[in-house]
């Protein structure tokens, strides 16, 4: 089967407001005179523009990354010891890398 022509702003707009109104998809599609295949796919699909993050997720949030380097910044530690020092749960691999993203430090050979 074809496709019809795509929903108008306005149309996506009253689809919505319809289904705020607590309206069925059918009675959204008799009153908006669009199928109502058409109306599920304008609910299910969401307004954010943002899309939901793929993958495995971080162990580390946000607020441990910035604490990760801001230690690492302040005194000459390595990656076990920053790993210990703030218990993270994570690889002492992952700070390894989460360093590496950062342009400000360097890496650098530790004299023995």
């Amino acid at each position: 089967m074809g496709r019809g022509p795509t929903l108008a702003p306005e149309e996506v707009g009253r689809v919505r407001g319809l289904a705020e109104a607590s309206f069925s998809n059918r009675e959204i599609a008799a009153c908006v005179g669009r199928s109502e295949g058409a109306v599920a796919a304008v609910l299910k699909t969401k307004s954010d523009s943002m899309p939901e993050p793929m993958g495995r997720p971080s162990s580390l949030n946000e607020r441990m990354l910035r604490q990760v380097v801001r230690t690492a910044a302040t005194g000459d530690y390595t990656a076990a010891q920053l790993k210990d020092m703030l218990s993270l749960p994570c690889s002492v691999r992952t700070v390894r890398r989460i360093l590496s993203r950062v342009d400000f430090l360097t890496w650098k050979r530790r004299s023995t």
